[in-house]
């Protein structure tokens, strides 16, 4: 099980909640390996018993959404549909 993790990313988070006009939410914040402050934050309605595991898991899986999207866009022309409606 061990080398499934042999080419992960390292940084460091840390999570904080706030309170926003919507309710409490989780300020989610990285600073990657080298950096002299955080790069990377994120707002999140999670609850509050969420994990920083489950935080930081939620927020970097965004990326794979993104990837899949344009893929989309640019093998599949999902750029190009145009919604019509017709009577059936």
């Amino acid at each position: 099980m061990a080398d499934r993790y042999q080419n992960a990313l390292e940084s460091r988070f840390w999570a904080a909640r706030l309170q926003a006009p919507e309710g409490e939410v989780w300020l989610l914040a990285e600073w990657p390996p080298g950096a002299d402050e955080p790069e990377n934050f994120w707002l999140s309605n999670l609850p509050a018993e969420t994990s920083l595991s489950h935080l930081v898991y939620y927020a970097k899986s965004r990326w794979w959404v993104e990837q899949n999207y344009r893929q989309l866009k640019n093998e599949l022309g999902l750029d190009h549909y145009e919604g019509r409606t017709w009577q059936g």
